[in-house]
């Protein structure tokens, strides 16, 4: 880890709000294993417009760059993800992948003042690659700010 780096491994992040599911889940049994902690969040049963609102803790003031690890299936859907009420992280994010489960590794979120606290990090349901199975699901390994 770098100075000034926070990790928050996706399994552990408090779910504030959910429609479906969320839940732990291993993945050290799928062949491209990359996880950390060999988990992830897992939401299932999300339909388009649904909602998962992960809670984490920013140590101390300041602006951090955030980055974030997801995976990627042929059941996975397209999401939006934000900040706290209304800051865009992405708008676009299609988490669709043909031949099997895979990490996404590090995707840059921007980076953004935060204040001591806890803040919200939302996950919005958009809809589903036109060739992936519409099951909407979503992965998240982890959540990483660096404090700038």
């Amino acid at each position: 880890m770098e100075p000034g780096e926070i990790l928050y491994q996706g399994e552990f992040l408090r779910v504030v709000k959910a429609s479906g599911k969320a839940r732990p889940q291993k993945m050290g049994n799928f062949k491209n294993a990359a996880w950390g902690g060999d988990a992830q969040l897992w939401w299932t049963d999300a339909v388009p417009g649904d909602e998962l609102v992960l809670e984490f803790a920013v140590p101390e003031t300041g602006t951090y760059e955030l980055s974030a690890a997801l995976t990627k299936a042929v059941d996975y859907g397209i999401f939006s993800l934000s900040l706290d009420e209304n800051v865009v992280l992405r708008n676009q994010v299609d988490l669709f992948n043909p031949s099997g489960v895979i990490n996404t590794g590090p995707l840059a979120l921007g980076a953004h003042p935060l204040s001591q606290g806890n803040h919200l990090l939302r996950i919005k349901v958009t809809g589903s690659n036109p060739a992936a199975v519409h099951r909407h699901m979503f992965g998240i390994d982890y959540l990483k700010l660096v404090k700038k």
